[in-house]
């Protein structure tokens, strides 16, 4: 079976949140129709879909690509104000896994863009990026990201500045110049001074269509999508619009078209599509180990933390009850015996999968033994 010889590098799914409107079945389908054998999630800030998309993908024969389109701030991610209600506080960047390390270093970053860089959005910034940048391939992004935004400002001393950062933190070879062609003027600018700096800079060039869904036919849906992320009607004028017809998945043929000019960023996204190869092991449990504090054994920490309890009332009661009840089953785990048994809600388990059942189990209780119990059922 003969491959479409184009790659998408920038896709977003139902997973970019009121965003886009690819759905994961029906995108695999038509992927598998225009023959793509490889493509990419690159969902806003998240990575939500990633499993779903990975396994979507593979049933069809297509080989998924791991990303994300993350948020990032202009300083530091802890520096949360601005002056012009969010417009300022981030911009866009595409992020693909290469491989496991990569995968890993993605998932660092845009854990932390939650936890620690929230602002609007969850952003990263360009020192949590330089710490975690091994294994990972960049492209420059859409007009929303720094290098686009400052060629449009006619800041182009700015956007060279820019270009020479991420080539120096991620390497040549793992940083492409996305060009991207939806019939708007200001692509058309920043694709001018990007092809030409590609060359000056020893970088290359990928085309990109910026997927937010199947068909052409849907762009009326996503925009109404658009209207109940942003709060507006179909009839405000002022209200946020993509071009409508153009941020669907495009045929292979279709791009060609689009970048004649530079076939080039057409057959770059196969190069990158074979140096990314990032594989989900659904058939091992990856628990973390929990070390109890020196003189203690994981049973003794956890029932010295029972004994630190407050007065007895019927929650603690039912706490109390639940160590007394867990815990023979759970010393239990330590031992070669693949008949071991535990008893969660009255329901009992038996054979390889009771750790990761009673896991999840005790993954929704809110109490402070959840830590410790887990810990002794993982080990």
């Amino acid at each position: 079976m003969s491959h479409a010889d184009f790659v998408h590098l920038h896709l977003h799914t139902e997973y970019s949140l009121l965003d886009a409107t690819c759905r994961l079945d029906k995108l695999v389908d038509k992927a598998h129709d225009l023959k793509f054998h490889s493509m990419a999630l690159t969902d806003h800030g998240v990575l939500y879909g990633a499993v779903d998309f990975y396994q979507a993908a593979q049933e069809k024969g297509i080989k998924p690509i791991i990303g994300c389109e993350v948020y990032v701030a202009p300083g530091s991610r802890l520096e949360k104000k601005s002056s012009t209600g969010g417009r300022d506080v981030y911009n866009h960047l595409v992020l693909l896994a290469q491989d496991q390390e990569g995968y890993k270093n993605l998932t660092k970053l845009v854990t932390s863009a939650h936890l620690e860089g929230y602002y609007y959005k969850p952003r990263i910034d360009k020192e949590i990026l330089a710490q975690h940048s091994k294994g990972l391939i960049a492209l420059s992004g859409c007009l929303a990201s720094e290098i686009p935004d400052a060629i449009m400002k006619d800041d182009l001393a700015k956007a060279r500045v820019s270009i020479d950062w991420f080539k120096q933190i991620l390497g040549p070879e793992n940083f492409y110049l996305e060009l991207q062609n939806h019939g708007i003027p200001e692509q058309a600018k920043v694709n001018k001074h990007l092809i030409p700096w590609a060359k000056e800079f020893g970088l290359k060039c990928v085309a990109t269509n910026d997927v937010h869904y199947i068909e052409k036919k849907h762009s009326h849906a996503h925009d109404c999508l658009i209207c109940l992320g942003t709060q507006a009607q179909l009839a405000d004028s002022k209200r946020m619009r993509y071009v409508q017809e153009q941020f669907y998945l495009r045929s292979a043929d279709e791009m060609k078209a689009l970048f004649a000019e530079v076939p080039d960023a057409v057959q770059n996204t196969l190069e990158v599509a074979e140096k990314c190869n990032v594989t989900f092991d659904f058939k091992t449990l990856h628990y973390p180990v929990f070390q109890p504090p020196e003189t203690f054994s994981r049973e003794g920490y956890l029932r010295d933390q029972e004994g630190h309890r407050p007065s007895p009332d019927r929650a603690h009661r039912h706490r109390e009850d639940r160590v007394h009840l867990l815990l023979p089953h759970l010393r239990g785990l330590h031992q070669p015996r693949p008949q071991a048994r535990c008893c969660v809600r009255g329901a009992w388990f038996r054979g390889r999968f009771h750790r990761h059942l009673l896991a999840r189990h005790l993954e929704r209780r809110p109490d402070p033994l959840r830590a410790a119990l887990r810990a002794v059922s993982q080990s």
